[in-house]
């Protein structure tokens, strides 16, 4: 028996079910049919029916409808929430969190959208954690909106505090009059990583959980998760295991984010998408229902086997259009290509 879960999970007010069907695709007499089966079932809102982890088989079922519109109407349902989630918050006047590099602030429409959760997703190797040790180093630096701040760094992986206090370092060098020294930049980066005996899925549960009370201690600038894939390695292959999971974390991610008006960035492994006729394509892990879950994804490749240039594709954004960017890396950073 086939089942599809298709759910977004946020921490939002209440959106009435009949508004959130109103925005869907599909005939009238359909989204009718379902919304009955939807309050029969005491679901009145589109957060209960995204925390009820609705199979698309069991809506068509209930409502007569076919099991590709079911998942149509959950997968809407949810991205109505999710887009909902982004308006939450006072973002206007909300500084992105910069990349530290002009070219690559531009190619973002300022920086890292803050109230919203960003992925970046590429192979190994590519510099997806230059770019947010460079993003956490940066973000913390004053701007005429906001004081020098925080930046919080979750590390699933063993964190590179020698580049990070490198970064620093350059970061100092060029910002003089804006940090007292590349040491106080680095003490302003608030570190998790993983303890002794600690399974992956438990720290970065644990450092979730404490966002809550790091946002409210602290004046942070943002979030970054490095990496969410090693992060959920504990459920590798589970995908009906893992979901839930993946649900409770973007909600918390996407709370933070909407309740502090601050930048939230994942990093995440890619996997072969054997579904593309290109050879050698790749697509970020965690399959369909993660990628439902964020708001903004960006896809790092190289330009060619040999080349030390890189290249962002933003291939999901509710604000910024399809289009990349080239970039390179070296001692002193990353810096975009014009």
């Amino acid at each position: 028996k086939l089942q599809f879960l298709y759910f977004i999970g946020t921490a939002m007010p209440s959106t009435p079910i009949s508004h959130a069907l109103s925005q869907c695709d599909c005939e009238s007499v359909v989204l009718s049919r379902v919304q009955r089966y939807f309050e029969e079932n005491g679901l009145s809102t589109a957060e209960e029916v995204v925390r009820r982890f609705l199979p698309a088989a069991d809506v068509a079922r209930g409502s007569g409808c076919t099991i590709e519109q079911a998942e149509s109407i959950l997968t809407d349902v949810g991205l109505t929430t999710t887009l909902m989630c982004v308006g939450l918050s006072d973002t206007e006047t909300a500084t992105p969190a910069s990349l530290g590099c002009p070219i690559l602030n531009q190619f973002m429409g300022g920086g890292f959208p803050v109230g919203q959760l960003t992925e970046l997703a590429g192979p190994a190797g590519v510099g997806k954690t230059q770019i947010l040790l460079q993003t956490a180093a940066n973000s913390i630096l004053p701007t005429p909106t906001k004081e020098l701040s925080h930046a919080v760094y979750i590390s699933s992986e063993p964190f590179p505090a020698a580049r990070m206090s490198q970064i620093c370092t350059v970061v100092h060098r060029r910002y003089p009059a804006a940090v007292k020294s590349p040491e106080e930049l680095l003490s302003r980066v608030l570190v998790s990583s993983r303890r002794i005996k600690e399974t992956p899925w438990g720290h970065l549960e644990r450092a979730v959980s404490d966002l809550t009370r790091l946002t409210e201690a602290n004046m942070v600038s943002c979030v970054i998760i490095d990496s969410v894939a090693a992060g959920c390695c504990d459920f590798s292959g589970e995908a009906i295991v893992r979901a839930p999971h993946l649900n409770w974390l973007a909600s918390q991610l996407k709370r933070v984010a909407a309740t502090n008006s601050i930048s939230v960035i994942t990093s995440n492994h890619v996997v072969a998408d054997f579904s593309s006729p290109i050879e050698g394509a790749i697509k970020p892990a965690l399959g369909a229902l993660w990628s439902h879950l964020v708001n903004t994804r960006l896809l790092i490749t190289r330009t060619s086997p040999q080349s030390t240039t890189r290249r962002i594709t933003i291939t999901t954004s509710p604000s910024l259009p399809n289009r990349d960017v080239e970039y390179s890396v070296n001692a002193e950073g990353v810096f975009g290509i014009s």
